[in-house]
């Protein structure tokens, strides 16, 4: 079946915007809370960091002490907005109703529909999903990214073609989140592993793992390196 149909699924466009609804109903109930105004502990920091950022301090003279992934992001934005905690909760929300479109249509590529309506509804709806979404943390970026990945394995694997996009695309996604936390290394492992499994013949296999790899390394290398360099000095 053909994975982008000119027609988009009412399902997924559903889903996003019932995902978009729930998480404007939250913002209008915490956005006047002290907490919700005023980031604490590493919401703080990011916050801090992006602010910098988009002041035009791309490269601080120290080794990362955060995971750089989202604080980056997270400056862009306020380079466009200023520095806007409503802003960056809604940057959040609309990962979070991407996320949930993607489930949606993660289960009609694996042809269990109703798994993927399902599974979509429920994160749209999970409390602590918009919890941490309405807050300057890179959780948001991070379920997106992995959900992503994963999307793109997918479609590498459908219908036993084996374009090479989709595993770039999906290593590059997984380096992403390795910056944004690096505890997703064992799940790179495991994407390795399948990868290598859903390979027939040794060149072929040799290939498409090496490809998920280097895609993955691509992203991550140049801050491993940076930060190497920066603690020398």
């Amino acid at each position: 079946s053909d994975p982008f149909p000119r027609r988009i699924d009412p399902w997924i466009l559903g889903v996003a915007l019932l995902a978009l609804a729930l998480r404007a109903g939250y913002f209008l109930n915490v956005r006047s809370e002290i907490l919700f105004q005023h980031p604490t502990l590493n919401a703080e920091s990011y916050d801090g960091w992006a602010q910098a950022i988009a002041q035009g301090q791309i490269n601080p003279p120290n080794v990362f002490f955060l995971n750089p992934g989202y604080p980056y992001l997270l400056g862009g934005l306020y380079a466009l907005t200023g520095r806007s905690v409503p802003a960056a909760a809604w940057l959040n929300f609309c990962l979070g109703a991407l996320t949930a479109a993607l489930l949606v249509w993660m289960g009609r590529r694996l042809g269990h529909v109703w798994a993927g309506r399902l599974a979509g509804i429920a994160f749209a709806a999970y409390g602590p999903a918009m919890f941490y979404e309405g807050q300057a943390l890179s959780l948001a970026l991070m379920a997106f990214v992995n959900t992503g990945a994963l999307a793109c394995l997918l479609e590498w694997d459908a219908d036993g073609r084996r374009n090479a996009r989709w595993l770039i695309v999906a290593g590059a996604a997984f380096g992403l989140s390795m910056l944004l936390r690096p505890n997703v290394a064992p799940a790179i492992l495991a994407a390795l592993v399948w990868v290598a499994w859903r390979t027939e013949g040794t060149e072929a296999r040799v290939k498409a793992v090496v490809r998920l790899g280097l895609a993955v390394a691509y992203v991550l290398l140049p801050v491993l390196i940076r930060n190497s360099v920066v603690a020398r000095e």
